[in-house]
């Protein structure tokens, strides 16, 4: 996202908060979650006071296409899930997490002699 939206001021439900984290603790909601619901293009009511698990919650991809969960999502465009949520959770936005390359090569680390 090209701010922070830790430290920007919010109004949910008629209710103002000086942050979306402010928002977060208020509603028991984790701020990761919130952060990665926005991303995914929720509004801001549901990123921050729904408290079902992401995971099940239906998504939509960069092109608009939408999915019964991020996991059948990520499945499609080709990566783990586990992958999508740390990108994700890393602050990337849906389509970088979705079409960057998955390194799948591995390199085990030389022990010094």
């Amino acid at each position: 996202m090209p701010f922070n939206i830790k430290s920007k001021p919010c109004e949910v439900n008629g209710q103002h908060f000086e942050s979306i984290s402010a928002a977060c603790r208020h509603f028991g909601t984790s701020y990761s979650r919130a952060r990665r619901r926005l991303a995914l293009g929720y509004p801001i009511e549901e990123a921050v006071s729904i408290k079902k698990d992401l995971r099940l919650l239906p998504a939509r991809d960069h092109l608009g296409q939408n999915f019964p969960s991020m996991a059948a999502m990520a499945r499609h465009w080709g990566i783990m899930p586990r992958t999508l949520n740390e990108r994700l959770d890393n602050g990337w936005d849906v389509k970088k997490a979705l079409l960057h390359p998955v390194h799948t090569e591995f390199s085990p680390r030389r022990r010094a002699a």
